[in-house]
């Protein structure tokens, strides 16, 4: 008499969701900033300065609240998400340059200024559509690449001006104004890894600086409804 044997194939799952649907938030900004000045003296030999400084930034918030499962394998599971979006797109753009030249009579130096400044703001907010993909291995990636459209206007001012010239009109300002619409918020994707601890939330930041300048940043914290 020997002791009966027993065989089976076992398959180990790292991820199997229960829950039924996901709530949180996801924080998305991306800015760059320059700063360039540079002076010296013209082929008159007279000073200049030339002064540019230009901001853009886009941020976008996803408040989601709601999932469904499109798909669920032995590898993969996918999850149809949805919920609300804002999304902000900003610019500002400042020349502020001057230049010494000659004066109304001999010998009398001048100095000639010219600054132009414009500022763009657009928003938007809607509903949104994403999904995300969870792997058995523990890995994750979240998208929502689909965001509102954005409308706002850009306004743009205009000055030149004289230093002890009288002998011309000593200032000029004009004002613009341009209704900006169409386009949409930037787009999300992370990915990410699995806590074992906690299976039912997903949570993360990165931050990195483009080879253009940018600097992109994204924080999520997302969390598994019962």
């Amino acid at each position: 008499m020997v002791p009966p044997k027993a065989y089976a194939n076992l398959a180990v799952t790292y991820h199997e969701s229960v829950g039924v649907s996901w709530s949180g938030r996801i924080a998305y900004r991306k800015i760059k900033m320059e700063d360039k000045a540079k002076s010296g003296r013209n082929s008159g030999g007279y000073a200049f300065m030339l002064y540019n400084v230009d901001y853009w930034s886009a941020t976008a918030t996803v408040e989601v609240s709601g999932g469904n499962v499109r798909v669920k394998t032995q590898l993969e599971e996918i999850w149809d998400l949805s919920g609300s979006a804002t999304a902000i797109l900003a610019e500002e753009h400042l020349t502020d340059n001057w230049r010494d030249d000659n004066g109304c009579k001999a010998k009398e130096v001048a100095t000639e200024h010219e600054r132009n400044y414009s500022v763009m703001n657009a928003g938007g907010t809607g509903p949104v559509t994403g999904d995300l993909i969870i792997s058995n291995n523990g890995t994750y990636r979240l998208n929502f690449l689909s965001q509102p459209e954005v409308k706002g206007e850009t306004e743009t001012w205009f000055d030149h001006w004289w230093e002890n010239k009288p002998c011309v009109k000593d200032e000029r300002h004009t004002q613009d104004s341009d209704p900006r619409s169409g386009g949409h918020g930037p787009g999300i994707s992370v990915a990410g890894k699995l806590d074992p601890k906690k299976p039912g939330v997903l949570s993360g930041k990165y931050e990195l600086t483009e080879p253009n300048g940018y600097t992109v940043t994204v924080t999520w914290n997302l969390r598994q409804n019962y």
